[in-house]
């Protein structure tokens, strides 16, 4: 009897450490540095925010739960309330049930043979292997060093963006904007002061994603002071900034293409990112065509550009002169074949087979012909 497909989708948490997942895995046959040879993750329904510990045996999981327990929970001023797991012997202890009861913690076990009631452990761990697995391959490290990989995997996931949560699990977590993202805000006020002094027009609208750098208060204070709105698209639908999106791709496309002709360092990137964008700017396009005409005239912008490289030095010798090619109006004798044809013999083979029907048929006939002696 086949097992019906799994259709339930179970719904997010409303708040910090309301529900906690948890699930120990073993990553590879050869132990970490430590002698450690399993892992644990606990990640919290609501952000996505995810801790790793390293463990030699599965009985160290009770141990790795109180100090997880100690430590987010003051991070956050929230308490655990729930606590989601497989049934395996680590999680079915006495002490460790005993301890969810003193802290009034639900257990909730998943019945056996169903991974998806516990999905994101189960999604946790596959995408912290499949991290460890691709940063291990770019290293000749042994392999006794997944372990730190697997802490620095697990802290890239935590500032990275996802589906099933609007922000970054960080964000959510601490309810900050990371650091490296604020520069995003400054660099747009420079844009908007570059192009408005430019063109005379003003800025109207925004559009971008739900990403942590456009969602931080001072950028959206400063979009309502200006009265830019600000049209945030849904998660998981990139058509919806389809513009962003093909300017990206086709940079990065020019980037690798420009330094594929060099031999400088890949960290020259930036430099031919920048070169790449004025290309862009001033190459035709059949989207961008009429904009250009309106507010960026070919006459003002476009030959501003060119007379500044054609006043550079030439790196050849400028006196080699270039001769425009001679065209004549002769027109080419075609070649013609000097083979003789001749006709196929069509039943040359058939003809030739006829004549040398002369097989005897009876005894008496090849005892009788001339190569009876043979």
């Amino acid at each position: 009897m086949t097992k019906k497909p799994f259709i339930g989708q179970n719904a997010i948490a409303n708040s910090l450490l309301d529900l906690v997942h948890t699930d120990v895995c073993e990553p590879l046959n050869t132990p970490a540095r430590g002698g450690y040879s399993y892992f644990i993750t606990f990640t919290d329904d609501h952000s996505w925010y995810g801790y790793v510990y390293l463990i030699g045996y599965k009985s160290e999981a009770f141990g790795r739960f109180k100090e997880y327990r100690l430590k987010v929970e003051n991070q956050t001023s929230h308490k655990i309330k729930a606590l989601r797991s497989d049934r395996g012997g680590e999680y079915l202890s006495g002490e460790f049930i005993d301890y969810l009861k003193e802290n009034e913690i639900l257990s909730q076990w998943t019945p056996p043979g169903t991974p998806q009631l516990k999905g994101v452990a189960e999604r946790r761990n596959r995408t912290l292997l499949d991290m460890v697995r691709s940063m291990m391959s770019f290293t000749e490290l042994p392999p006794s060093f997944w372990g730190y990989t697997l802490e620095r995997a697990a802290k890239l996931l935590n500032i990275a963006s996802s589906k099933t949560v609007p922000q970054t699990p960080y964000e959510i977590w601490t309810w900050s904007i990371q650091t490296y993202k604020s520069e995003a805000f400054g660099r747009f006020k420079e844009y908007r002061l570059e192009v408005e002094n430019q063109t005379s027009h003003k800025i109207k609208a925004l559009r971008s994603d739900r990403g942590g750098e456009y969602l931080s208060g001072e950028f959206i204070d400063y979009l309502k002071e200006n009265e830019i709105v600000s049209q945030w698209t849904p998660p998981g639908t990139p058509q919806l900034k389809g513009v962003a999106e093909r300017r990206n791709r086709t940079l990065l496309e020019m980037v690798r293409s420009m330094m594929s002709f060099t031999e400088l360092p890949p960290s020259f990137w930036g430099y031919t990112l920048e070169r790449a964008a004025k290309l862009l700017n001033i190459a035709p396009s059949k989207t961008n065509a009429v904009f250009l005409e309106k507010d960026f005239p070919a006459d003002s912008r476009r030959d501003e550009v060119l007379l500044k490289e054609s006043s550079e030095e030439p790196r050849h010798d400028s006196t080699i002169s270039f001769e425009p090619p001679v065209v004549t109006d002769s027109v080419p004798v075609l070649r013609r074949s000097t083979r003789e044809s001749r006709a196929p013999e069509r039943y040359g083979f058939m003809g030739l087979t006829s004549q040398l029907d002369n097989d005897p048929k009876i005894y008496g006939e090849a005892m009788s012909g001339i190569d009876s002696e043979k």
